[in-house]
């Protein structure tokens, strides 16, 4: 009897030889995974692996109406590059690279496999991937010779010890496991930093935590350092000062569904008192961050519209008798737009607010797959798990339920494109 079909999980994006070590497609989880075809990975040495951790082996299989697929570790980028713009100088990441260069290769050697290329996985773990028709030990033997020139003397050493084992299949099987212990005592492996130097802080990397937003204003710091030192001094101070303004109000927010009844915040809708101030205050940071960066008035004039505070907003909208002005009774709330960590985090919330179809549906791809996400009712927490060409998937943590929420940017703005649980959780 066959097994049954199973349900691919979507798809994020198309992944060509280059962009991974196979060819597939990345289809989303905690974390993504690789879908490749079982026939194009049965052509690797490591289609027989058994319990070989530092080599690109399949973690599943699944058959679907499609064909049958070998599921592997999301690797977003070769360890070359990686070393290349600094991403293992610490001692730490040293030790997991030459520690992983003598058990890959061990482990290759055991498969009598000699092409193959290093890359590294989602969570910061080199493996190497018998594919291609490049040499392995070369790679490994460039690797090693490169991170020796940034590491203290007593690294250095093991590392070209390293390199004489690796050369010699019997030398690594007879004293591989001493030498690994001599890498240990020298400094405990960490994992390799994979952000590149051009952005010291991206989504991925700072998460963001819905019961503590304010960190978010943690780096403008940094920023107005930089900016000082290398711009102007006058708008570090502004930015430092604006921070402060920005951090003081969002410190104050917390993603709850509040139950107490509150005042009707727009006609379109009613919306929690809470909520309310949260989208103000996102908008209120922006604002000021951005407005201390706004150029003087140099040049041509820029004609603008008048703007009120979303301190005064909130006060007309809430004021029995309040002159509302008409361009705001006519339209909806935009959908979100930016990055997708906070234009989704801001997507979610105004979705939680919905208390009709209409406001719904508007908010996603297809309207007829418009669904509460049920993660997001009370307290919660957004993480992005991947994004790439318009297309993002973040993970919303709730109180006893976990959901992955699939979302696409279409004509500037973010809509929702699928959301299903995560299963297995602890």
């Amino acid at each position: 009897m066959d097994a049954p079909l199973l349900t691919a999980p979507p798809a994020l994006r198309e992944l060509a030889i280059g962009d991974a070590p196979f060819a597939g497609t990345l289809r989303a989880g905690d974390p993504p995974q690789l879908w490749t075809d079982a026939a194009s990975f049965a052509a690797s040495a490591a289609w027989a692996a058994v319990a070989a951790d530092h080599l690109l082996t399949a973690q599943d299989s699944a058959r679907t109406d499609e064909g049958t697929w070998v599921v592997l570790p999301h690797c977003p980028v070769r360890l070359t590059d990686v070393v290349e713009r600094g991403g293992c100088r610490s001692a730490g990441a040293i030790t997991t690279v030459i520690v992983s260069a003598l058990r890959g290769a061990a482990q290759a050697d055991a498969l009598d496999a000699d092409d193959g290329r290093w890359w590294v996985t989602a969570e910061g773990r080199p493996v190497l991937a018998l594919t291609g028709t490049s040499s392995w030990r070369e790679e490994t033997r460039a690797l090693l010779e490169r991170i020796a020139v940034d590491a203290e003397e007593a690294q250095a050493e093991l590392i070209h010890r390293v390199l004489a084992t690796i050369d010699d299949a019997r030398l690594l099987r007879r004293e591989g496991e001493a030498l690994e212990d001599e890498i240990f005592r020298e400094a405990a492996a960490a994992p390799l930093d994979l952000a590149t130097p051009a952005e010291p802080m991206t989504p991925a990397a700072d998460p963001l935590r819905r019961s503590a937003v304010a960190r978010d204003t943690r780096g403008v710091g940094l920023l107005a350092d930089i900016v000082e030192r290398v711009v102007d001094g006058a708008i570090a101070d502004r930015m430092r000062g604006a921070a402060a303004s920005a951090g003081a109000l969002i410190a104050r927010i917390r993603f709850r569904r509040s139950t107490a009844p509150t005042q009707a915040r727009t006609v379109e809708r009613p919306r929690t008192g809470r909520r309310a101030i949260a989208v103000a205050a996102a908008a209120a940071a922006a604002v000021i961050i951005v407005g201390v960066l706004w150029p003087a008035e140099e040049g041509d004039p820029v004609e603008t519209a008048p703007r009120s505070s979303p301190a005064q907003a909130s006060t007309q909208a809430s004021t029995p008798g309040a002159a509302q002005p008409a361009q705001a009774e006519a339209s909806p709330a935009p959908t979100p737009t930016g990055d997708p960590l906070h234009a989704g985090a801001a997507l979610i919330a105004l979705l939680a607010e919905c208390d009709d179809d209409d406001c719904r549906t508007s908010r996603w791809e297809a309207p007829a797959s418009a669904q509460p996400i049920a993660a997001a009712s009370e307290e919660y927490e957004i993480d992005l798990v991947d994004e790439y060409g318009g297309v993002a998937a973040l993970r919303v943590t709730g109180q006893d339920r976990t959901q992955i929420v699939v979302i696409v940017r279409q004509n500037d703005e973010w809509l929702v494109r699928e959301v299903y649980d995560l299963a297995d959780q602890p």
